[in-house]
This record gives C-alpha cells, sequence and structure tokens, in this order.
C-alpha cells in the first residue's frame, strides 16, 4: 500500500549509512524530493516546500488588503482585530485593567488575523465586536458584530430577565410588556419571580377625586 503523508507519495526507500530510514517522495505538484521518515510520521514534511509558500502566500494577501503590511490601509475589521488583541495582552494598552487584567483572553485561534476573519467575516457597516457573555472572553461561540443599541442592551449593568423562553434585559421586557422598567426592578427586588415580574399587570390606577 502506498505511504502518503500530507501532499507527499512516498516513491522510494533505503537506509542511510547512519542507519536513518530515509524516503524519496513526489509531491501532488510534481517535485520530488528526498527527506527522513521521522519527519514524514511526525508530520513536520508535508510537501516539497509548495504548500509552505502558498500559505504564506495567502496570509501576505489577507495582511496587504487589510492593512497588516507595509503601505496597506488599514481596514475597520482588521483595527477591530488588532485593538481587541492589544487589550487582552498588552499591559500598557489603555484598556488592559478592564480586559487583560480582569482574565479576559482572546482564543489561540484568533490570535492569527486571517482566523479571525474567517471566522467572524467582514465587519458590517455600524458594527463592532461585542461577546455575548461579558463574563468570557474572545472566541467565535461567544463573539458577534452588534451595534451600539445590541451592545448597550449586553452590558453587565443591564438587569437580565428569563421567562416566557427568552432571555433579554429588562429594558427589553419593558417595549415588550409597557411595564416601566423601574417596575420590573422593584418587583424582582421585592422577591417577585421572574415569570411573575413580566407577566403580572400593572394593578389600575385608582380614579381620581374630583373636587366639588
Amino acid at each position: 500500500m502506498d505511504e502518503r503523508f500530507g501532499r507527499l507519495l512516498v516513491i522510494g526507500q533505503w537506509q542511510a549509512e547512519n542507519g536513518e530510514q530515509m524516503r524519496l517522495c513526489r509531491c501532488d505538484c510534481g517535485k520530488e524530493v528526498t527527506t527522513r521518515r521521522a519527519y514524514l510520521i511526525k508530520g513536520k514534511k508535508k510537501s516539497c516546500g509548495c504548500l509552505s509558500r502558498e500559505l504564506a502566500a495567502a496570509r501576505c494577501a489577507a495582511r496587504t488588503t487589510h492593512g497588516h503590511a507595509r503601505g496597506g490601509v488599514e481596514t475597520p475589521t482588521y483595527r477591530t482585530w488588532h485593538s481587541m488583541v492589544s487589550r487582552c495582552t498588552s499591559k500598557s494598552h489603555s484598556a488592559y485593567y478592564k480586559y487583560g487584567a480582569r482574565g479576559i483572553t482572546v482564543c489561540e485561534r484568533w490570535l492569527r488575523f486571517e482566523h479571525f476573519l474567517a471566522d467572524m467575516g467582514e465587519r458590517p457597516i455600524g458594527t463592532t465586536i461585542d461577546r455575548i457573555d461579558g463574563t468570557k472572553g474572545y472566541e467565535l461561540a461567544n463573539c458577534r458584530w452588534a451595534t451600539p443599541k445590541q451592545q448597550a442592551n449586553n452590558v453587565s449593568s443591564n438587569l437580565v430577565i428569563e421567562a416566557n423562553g427568552k432571555r433579554q434585559t429588562a429594558s427589553a421586557w419593558s417595549r415588550d410588556t409597557g411595564i416601566p422598567m423601574y417596575q420590573l426592578h422593584r418587583r424582582i427586588k421585592a422577591g417577585w419571580s421572574q415569570e411573575r415580574t413580566v407577566n403580572e399587570p400593572l394593578a389600575p390606577r385608582p380614579p381620581r377625586k374630583v373636587r366639588s
């Protein structure tokens, strides 16, 4: 059975004078290359070198397009990525105390811009990156492009109420139910269940007395 390692197909083998197992391989691009079998087994050699060149070219294209290269113009997507990484990893960043110092991290994959771009896509106009759960770090499962209004509804100071199969802020429930926000806060503080808080209508106001 033919041995294949990445793009390399083994077409010859021999043992060197020092006992090293050697292999002659043909790359998918057509070029032949000699390498140690141990390198193939450990995944250190996957092509004649063409794979590395192609990956480098792809990274260069992404960097040039998004300003991560000399003379390039930084795009909004790249600026968002750079700021995200800096505030979580650089102690000299002005916002580090709110992110990196608090344990907010960027997942290893997103430390490379091309991976972040592949996962999140281009930043839509009028949005910035938002962590859905503010206690967790930056990763695909916890991030979205969001408008300022969406982000305002997601800040940690907002009261979040879960009822009727929905989980949203008090301001959103107030819009849905017509119950003023202060009433929602008051009900929760008084020990009402979250279901009762949003489902019980306001008590009717007593009629105003008319002076005779």
